[in-house]
């Protein structure tokens, strides 16, 4: 990882926006970033880890307290960081939490977290990987960088403070960050696989074990095994067929009690039917007399109907009566409100006359001021045309003088034309004599042209056909996962409907899928079971992705046989050009235009000279034209002067007219809009009060009139009713019924006459019928008695019972064995298996135990991989601490186990050639401590960089530590940085030492001010 371009804006002490172009300081740079305490120098840093991972090199501050306190609440903190990546460049924006102003109104809000990261192509191109979610962009840039914020911190930045966390860390930490750095996941993958599937193949051993023993205690011989379960089958089977026997015996007794006893119980029932019928019989005779009362009162309902007809009439007559005396009334009262609103419009009727006056007298005032207005305005449109015509007079003056100018310049060109036409000519007589193939050029070129457009088309096809393999990809990976559906679905499904019948199971009742009466691990319901149209959404799913492949593949076919096609064209085309087509479609579109500007200079030289003469006539007389023209618009300027100044001397004149206060510009226009709205609010006036009292006498003529008619309406209506009463009176007592209100009690409606009929006609029904049935019922049962149900009850009971338990009996020995048998079958398989399993645990645990540090000195087969790389990396290490030590130390790896169950063998000592001991390095002193962490991270490069597959460490951040060094260790420090940088890796040196600055060129300073720091590149 290199960095190549940092900006930040209102970032830590920085308030503007600060930008660092890293390929300013070279390739492969040495360079110091130098400042006071506080200036921001480890803000950098913080800069450049924050934007990869949203974090501060010494993880102490969060992003959203990086915002600078002296920036402008309206600009936001952000970082953006391009860096390289195995020779791809990334960019990558981040803005952390924090407040900003609302976009409407007043106050703050909070800005969420948000990164964004880019690939940049080499032509310069942009694809967003993620568009704004932080979590998404800092997952991505630990696949891509193949570390995390706390790795990189240890590996590539020794930052200030915690430079010895690499160095002192334990076997785990170490452990993790080398195999990051060395891709060895796959050593740990292989681990956890044997672990795996060690772990499973002695769970399996275990279920069989537990099947086993379940089996033997279901079957009661937890003890005597196989054996003792034979012989118990072989005691049981004899009891057994006794049991089944008796269950036959018993089970003929049942049937032929159950038989005598369905006779009986018919026998009863008769008897009871009998009775029933007898009791309908004669409660239905005791209703005669009530039905033969409806009958009348039937007849009475219909002599009555014969009335109906006039009482109806009457009833109508009373209402119609009631109806118009009712509109009367409402119109009475409508006619006395419209007289009112007519006396109240005459009123306002009287005012007409002085409005009238009044109106007349502002339209008086209107055509005043309205031709005042009108002689102001042709007055001063008479001026402005005056004017108007002497511009153009002058215009056209001086547009002829130009023209004598012009003539006098085209008459010095056409005598040099006349020249060139004389060279043009001797040049035409010349070219006459050269053959032009003009025919075969144009040929080659349609041909060449044809094939260009073949060329394009087959370019187009195969853009095509790569479109349609990319489609073709993607509709397999889709017809993958529709499939990888369907069959999780249907598994999903096929457990479901297992756990659904696992439910229910009973102990000691057989499955209906094995026939075991014991269930010693039922399937258990899952969270979710599909539904049969869910199984069949995802079938169709599958179905439909399959057919969409096989369409795109007969596409991808056809647009194959297509580009074959045009491509034979190509070759067939290239043929007939022969050595031509060697020629680019430029180079005889070339040939055949010089071909053709050649012919086409020949006919325009033969016409030139013509077209010169020609041309000298039309000037000469245009010029002729032209001065005559000049002297008639220079007495028209002179007539046009006259005429302005008559209008100006007019206009001055009306304007005096005006009234000294409609003089000023708009206020006569002004006072005529005002004139108008008043005359227009007059009119509008009169005619409403017009309109009113018009409507008002309209409206008080025609209630009065329509009172007048409902009157004579009530009259006629009155003299209806006393006709239909009288009527109506004499039917009545010509009638049997005493009055009005025996008519009324007798009335009945014709459904209900209908029904009272259909329940007398049922009730002679139901008479008969019950009189048959008795009849019937008595032939039945004549001569015989009624049975004792109670004693054949008792008797079917005890048989039953005694029935009951001869088949208990049975199909507990039954079912006791059958399952032994089926239990002494299923122990077989399971001898079987058991056998197989222990004989592959014996070979996948040893394997297992062994590379996951169960034996020995418990080191894994990772970390027994990574020690080897690690003793790599601390040769390298020893090396550089060897020359900044001045040979005192070495960096040794300790190879003794670790106390307890602790993880070892990645432990690190240091070897001091002075004693010549070896000791933790946590005994080394600040500065000897900062030298080995520097020497830990220059060896790790190198070892990195040397393994193929490896991460690229090839940028390193020293922050601080270099002021614990006397001056001969720090110059040993800075030549072993040159050397690193000399093998192509980026070092950056944080520091305030002054020989620092005075021993490195490339320096970034950062300068510190009360309005905030700022960076600037040295270059010495």
């Amino acid at each position: 990882m290199r960095p190549v371009h940092l900006q930040m804006t209102a970032f830590g002490p920085f308030v503007g926006q600060e930008v660092i172009d890293f390929t300013r300081l070279g390739s492969h740079p040495l360079f110091l970033i130098n400042g006071p305490t506080g200036a921001g120098k480890t803000t950098l840093l913080d800069a450049i880890c924050f934007a990869l991972y949203g974090k501060s090199t010494g993880d102490e501050r969060e992003g959203s307290q990086m915002r600078c306190d002296m920036a402008a609440p309206e600009s936001l903190s952000v970082v953006v960081l391009t860096v390289e990546l195995g020779g791809i460049l990334y960019r990558i924006r981040r803005i952390p939490e924090q407040l900003r102003p609302k976009s409407r109104g007043e106050g703050l809000t909070s800005q969420s977290a948000e990164a964004q990261l880019w690939r940049l192509d080499p032509e310069g191109r942009e694809q967003l990987l993620v568009p704004a979610k932080v979590s998404e962009a800092t997952a991505e840039i630990e696949r891509l960088t193949g570390l995390n914020a706390d790795q990189f911190r240890q590996v590539m930045v020794l930052p200030q403070g915690k430079f010895r966390q690499l160095l002192m860390a334990e076997s785990k930490q170490r452990e993790q960050i080398f195999s990051q750095l060395f891709q060895t996941r796959i050593y740990r993958r292989l681990e956890e696989r044997l672990k795996q599937d060690a772990s499973s193949v002695r769970r399996e051993v275990e279920d069989q074990q537990r099947i086993r023993q379940g089996m033997l205690e279901g079957a009661g011989v937890a003890e005597g095994g196989i054996t003792a379960l034979q012989a118990t089958l072989q005691r049981l089977r004899p009891e057994r067929d006794l049991a089944q026997t008796r269950r036959a015996g018993c089970a003929a007794q049942v049937q032929t009690l159950t038989t005598s006893l369905a006779q009986a119980r018919e026998l009863r029932e008769r008897f009871t039917r009998l009775a029933q019928a007898q009791s309908e019989l004669q409660t239905l005779q005791q209703q005669q007399g009530l039905f033969d009362a409806k009958r009348t009162r039937i007849e009475q309902a219909e002599r009555a109907a014969q009335l109906d007809p006039l009482a109806l009439a009457c009833q109508q007559g009373r209402d119609e009566a009631s109806t118009v005396n009712n509109r009367l009334q409402q119109l009475q009262a409508e006619e006395a409100q419209a007289r009112q609103t007519w006396q109240q419009s005459q009123q306002a009727y009287q005012r007409l006359a002085e409005l009238e006056k009044q109106r007349d007298i502002e339209s008086l005032d209107l055509e005043r001021l309205q031709g005042l207005a009108e002689r102001v305005k042709g007055l001063r449109l008479a001026q402005d045309t005056q004017r108007r015509s002497a511009q153009e007079q002058q215009a056209a003056a001086q547009a002829m003088t130009q023209a004598e100018q012009a003539h006098r310049q085209l008459g010095d060109q056409f005598r040099a034309l006349e020249q060139r036409q004389t060279e043009r000519w001797n040049r035409l007589q010349q070219s006459r004599e050269q053959p032009l193939n003009l025919q075969r050029c144009e040929a080659q070129t349609g041909l060449r042209r044809d094939l260009a457009q073949l060329q394009a088309q087959i370019e187009q096809q195969q853009k095509a056909l790569s479109a349609s393999e990319v489609v073709g990809l993607n509709l397999k990976e889709n017809y993958r996962r529709c499939q990888q559906a369907a069959r999780q679905c249907e598994l999903q499904w096929h457990q479901g409907q297992a756990a659904l019948l696992a439910q229910s199971l009973e102990q000691d009742q057989p499955c209906p899928v094995c026939g075991s009466a014991q269930h010693p691990s039922p399937a258990q319901l899952g969270v979710d079971i599909p539904d049969a149209p869910t199984l069949e959404r995802v079938r169709l799913a599958e179905q439909e992705a399959l057919e969409q492949l096989n369409s795109a593949r007969e596409t991808y076919a056809g647009q194959r046989k297509a580009l074959e096609a045009l491509q034979e064209q190509s070759l067939q085309l290239t043929q007939r050009l022969g050595d031509d087509a060697l020629l680019s479609v430029a180079d005889l579109q070339s040939r055949y235009l010089q071909l053709r500007q050649l012919v086409e200079e020949r006919v325009r030289e033969e016409q030139a000279h013509q077209q010169g003469v020609e041309q000298l006539q039309a000037l000469q007389q245009q010029e002729q034209r032209l001065r005559t023209d000049l002297d008639r618009t220079r007495t028209a300027l002179a007539q046009t002067d006259n005429q302005l100044a008559v209008a100006e001397t007019a206009l001055a004149g009306a304007e005096r007219e005006l009234p000294a206060d409609l003089r000023e510009a708009g206020v006569l226009d002004a006072a005529i809009k005002q004139a108008q709205d008043r005359c227009l609010e007059q009119a509008q006036q009169i005619e409403r009060i017009r309109r009113e009292y018009q409507s008002a006498q309209s409206g008080w003529h025609q209630a009065t009139a329509m009172v007048q008619g409902q009157v004579e309406a009530v009259a006629a209506a009155t003299t209806r009713l006393q006709a239909q009463e009288s009527r109506w009176n004499d039917a009545l007592l010509q009638s049997e019924f005493a009055g009005e209100a025996a008519y009324q009690q007798a009335r009945m409606s014709p459904d209900a006459r209908q029904q009272e009929r259909q329940a007398i006609i049922a009730f002679e029904r139901n008479l008969q019928r019950s009189a048959a049935i008795v009849e019937e019922q008595q032939q039945g049962v004549a001569g015989r008695q009624p049975p004792d149900l109670e004693a054949l009850g008792q008797t079917l009971s005890l048989a039953r019972e005694q029935s009951q338990n001869a088949e208990r009996q049975w199909q507990a020995l039954e079912q006791q064995v059958v399952s032994l048998e089926q239990t002494a079958l299923r122990l077989e398989r399971v001898e079987e298996t058991l056998s197989r399993l222990e004989a592959r645990y014996a070979l996948v645990g040893t394997l297992s135990d062994l590379t996951n540090g169960q034996t020995g000195d418990k080191v894994s087969l990772q970390r027994f991989v990574l020690s080897v790389l690690l003793d790599d990396v601390l040769v390298e290490a020893s090396h550089r601490l060897s020359l900044m030590s001045k040979g005192r130390y070495r960096l040794l790896r300790k190879e003794s186990r670790t106390k307890g169950n602790k993880a070892s063998g990645l432990e690190l000592e240091v070897e001091d050639a002075y004693t010549g001991k070896v000791r933790p390095v946590a005994t080394l002193s600040g500065g000897e401590s900062f030298m080995a962490a520097l020497a830990m991270a220059l060896g790790l490069s190198e070892v990195v960089q040397a393994y193929a597959g490896g991460i690229r460490l090839d940028t390193l951040f020293i922050d601080e530590g270099f002021g614990s060094l006397d001056s001969e260790s720090l110059d040993l420090a800075l030549r072993t940085l040159s050397d690193l940088q000399s093998s192509g890796r980026m070092v950056g040196v944080i520091s305030h030492v002054a020989e620092l600055k005075e021993q490195m060129p490339l320096r970034l300073d950062v300068i510190a001010t009360r309005e905030g720091s700022r960076v600037q590149l040295i270059t010495l």
